[in-house]
């Protein structure tokens, strides 16, 4: 119990500081924007091509945005590792798919 909290609380602080320190080659398109796109929500316009530096100085004044952003991609994160977990222990795994292999 106490070590699952201590991971997502590490997994969570990780994700924002290797957000905000701009991680990551700036070649694709930001992530973020799809996922508010998808989502009906309007990306601002400073956000909408890759700058770590606009980026952070953005999400730091929006201090909530952040928490907010960061808790979508935890709960995404954590339902696709409980996807993964409940796979694994049902030998449902993609290599053990016989379909698969043919």
């Amino acid at each position: 119990g106490e070590a699952v909290v201590e991971g997502f609380a590490l997994l969570l602080i990780s994700s924002l500081v290797l957000g905000l320190s701009g991680v990551g080659d700036g070649s694709g398109e930001d992530e973020w924007a799809r996922l508010a796109a998808e989502e009906g929500e309007e990306e601002p316009e400073e956000l909408k091509v890759y700058n770590p530096e606009v980026a952070k100085a953005y999400f730091l004044q929006r201090p909530v945005t952040l928490l907010q952003r960061g808790w979508r991609s935890s709960v995404l994160l954590g339902w696709w590792s409980t996807l993964v977990f409940i796979d694994a222990k049902t030998n449902q795994r993609p290599e053990d798919d016989e379909e698969l292999k043919r």
